[in-house]
């Protein structure tokens, strides 16, 4: 009925919960993190979602400028939602903070979205069935690729009182899940 606007709060009232009913070393977790936030996030998600659904069915102009689109905020988005998830939540008083350059954010998340809109773009040319099937092929090849370097730098520059997490993931680790 709410149409997933109460999502946000019930994101918030999870989080919160798995939080102080997680333990290290006889401490809790906590978060702090409010709703109003994710649901401005979700929001801009949605819509950039539905635009590039659509977007090449009402002219090519339009589909091209919708990728770049996401191809320029994706990455920020990307860090944003990291940044806001583990600056609101603590442990001991300390919170943790995603420190990753915008650089970083763009070197490996900027290939991936290319990647996965080259489908639409080549569709948007009127591509062959067979170069269409050629890019799934491609993307379903690169994606455990892509997700092993997104989830290490993720991990990678997640920081808890001014100390760096280590992530040491293996890209033939997520071949493995992606069977």
């Amino acid at each position: 009925m709410t149409l997933g606007l109460y999502s946000p709060w019930a994101k918030v009232r999870k989080a919160r919960w798995f939080a102080q009913h997680t333990l290290l070393l006889g401490h809790r977790f906590d978060y702090h993190g409010r709703p109003g936030p994710i649901l401005v996030g979700r929001l801009v998600a949605l819509v950039l979602v539905v635009l590039w659904t659509n977007a090449f069915d009402f002219s090519f102009g339009l589909g091209v400028a919708t990728l770049v689109m996401v191809a320029l905020i994706g990455p920020y988005l990307f860090g944003s939602a990291q940044r806001f998830r583990l600056a609101n939540t603590s442990w001991r008083g300390l919170r943790f903070d995603f420190q990753a350059q915008r650089r970083d954010l763009y070197r490996i998340g900027l290939p991936a979205i290319v990647l996965w809109g080259s489908g639409g773009l080549l569709a948007g040319l009127g591509a062959s069935n067979r170069v269409l099937v050629g890019s799934a092929l491609l993307l379903a090849l690169l994606a455990p690729f892509f997700h092993a370097r997104l989830k290490r730098l993720q991990h990678a520059q997640a920081t808890f009182a001014g100390r760096r997490f280590r992530c040491s993931v293996k890209v033939e680790s997520f071949y493995g899940l992606y069977r």
